[in-house]
């Protein structure tokens, strides 16, 4: 790595790091702010829930009271019954209307006797109503899902229906209430904050029974098998699917004595939002400080570099001793070193001479050495060129010190500098791998271009100055 290169790792390690670690940081921050609104939206939905079934009850413990009464005193006087049902609902403000119906389904009491029309309840035929139905299948106190109000109201309901039976288990009639759905739920979700969450509460078709989202609907925006599945599994997280309108998701609990579900629901795209605005914070900023750090080390760098080039290039011009203008003030360590170089100048420069004569007289042992070596060059080729095996001798380093006629003319390549193993590759072939061929003390060798059979032979000299093995190349008859 180059100064430079060293100089930007070390800035970007200085930067990163600290920053990689802030980064983690905030991510687990945002996650645990995540899970603990994510248990708020559970929790509120308890409380939420438990509400809403306090209410139910209590509309329930109203109806059947309405319905002992209908029981005890029968159907003798319809004025006395509508003074009773008008008490009930003065007690209890989200009943939207209460009455009482014979066994063929006509009201025979109703409070508030007049509808918004102008028209009377009473004597309004109930049998092909949604609660009548109910109650002839069941014959049991039962809790309708939403359905849309007729003549006494035009809002969706939900219908409380009791049976009333003496003494004797004649069945007399029966106490119905409609309760406002509004009225029902607003006290109970008044402690949730509904700019940030919605409530939801969904009959067993998924058919909104109140929400804080949209007007009364008996669109459903939950499958059935999906309100079962909580109401099986006590409560699990869901997605509300509206059309144009962002998806909802939310934590739904069931309410298993009406059959519905509760739930408080956060907009999915503002938790995909808060993700995603966490991430590119981070990206964002990350490359922000990669940009700045850059610059900053740029301008560094440039700096520190062009002070270690003055210095460089002081030394290697030689400019001894340096002027005022060749020195660096800055930084300290560099004035230091450029300190240090003239000093060790200085040493030098009296010793030049000596050193002068030294390289002289190393310089004409070499020449005498190669003059000898080639003396004895000589004297080998006369010795040894006539024998009529091949001779090669070979240096430390592989390299062909002296080749014989023989040899020459098996190898043409085979010159004093030349590798010996690659001109043995280049005419030889043999069952070993080349690289042990100048390792073994014998190798059976094929000619390629004859295929003459020849073993090759090494001999190992020790302390022989230049020649370290002697090679010898034996012709198989």
């Amino acid at each position: 790595m180059s100064f430079r290169q060293y100089l930007y790792a070390i800035f970007f390690a200085c930067v990163s790091i600290p920053l990689l670690a802030l980064g983690i940081q905030q991510f687990f921050f945002a996650k645990e702010t995540l899970e603990n609104r994510e248990l708020v939206s559970k929790l509120s939905a308890e409380l939420v829930g438990r509400e809403i079934q306090s209410r139910l009850e209590i509309a329930r413990t109203v109806v059947e009271s309405a319905a002992n009464k209908l029981a005890a005193d029968g159907v003798k006087d319809p004025e006395l019954l509508n003074s009773y049902l008008k008490d009930l609902v003065v007690k209890v403000p989200y009943i939207l209307n209460i009455h009482y119906d014979n066994t063929k389904g006509r009201s025979i009491a109703f409070y508030p006797k007049i509808n918004k029309e102008g028209l009377s309840n009473i004597g309004v035929d109930h049998t092909t109503r949604d609660h009548w139905k109910k109650i002839q299948s069941f014959n049991t106190p039962v809790v309708s899902d939403v359905v849309k109000a007729v003549g006494a109201a035009d809002v969706p309901i939900v219908n409380v229906i009791i049976p009333a039976r003496n003494k004797k288990g004649k069945l007399v009639g029966y106490a119905v209430c409609a309760l406002n759905l509004n009225r029902l739920v607003d006290n109970a979700t008044s402690r949730i904050a509904p700019g940030e969450f919605s409530i939801w509460v969904f009959d067993s078709k998924g058919v909104p029974v109140f929400t804080t989202d949209l007007v009364a609907t008996l669109t459903p925006y939950l499958k059935p098998q999906e309100i079962s599945r909580v109401l099986k599994t006590g409560g699990e997280w869901v997605t509300i699917e509206r059309g144009n309108a962002a998806d909802l998701s939310g934590y739904l609990l069931p309410l298993p004595d009406q059959n519905w579900a509760v739930g408080i629901f956060r907009k999915v795209p503002d938790k995909e939002t808060e993700h995603g605005v966490l991430v590119w914070t981070n990206i964002l900023f990350f490359l922000l400080v990669c940009l700045l750090t850059l610059i900053v080390g740029s301008t560094v760098n440039q700096v520190l570099v062009s002070k270690f080039k003055k210095l460089m290039n002081s030394v290697f011009d030689s400019k001894y001793p340096w002027s005022k203008m060749d020195y660096i003030e800055s930084p300290e360590e560099f004035g230091h070193l450029q300190k240090l170089i003239n000093k060790l100048s200085n040493q030098v420069r009296p010793n030049k001479p000596e050193a002068n004569d030294i390289n002289f007289a190393v310089e004409r042992e070499f020449h005498r050495r190669i003059s000898d070596f080639s003396e004895r060059g000589v004297i080998l080729n006369k010795v040894f060129d006539d024998v009529l095996t091949g001779l090669v001798l070979v240096d430390k380093n592989g390299e062909i010190r002296f080749a014989n006629k023989i040899s020459r003319r098996l190898m043409p390549m085979a010159q004093p500098g030349s590798d010996f193993l690659c001109c043995l590759d280049q005419c030889f072939s043999s069952d070993v791998p080349p690289n042990e061929w100048l390792e073994r003390l014998r190798t059976q060798l094929t000619f390629i271009a004859t295929g003459e059979k020849y073993e090759l032979r090494m001999y190992s000299i020790k302390d022989s100055g230049v020649v370290d093995k002697v090679y010898v190349l034996v012709r198989e008859e």
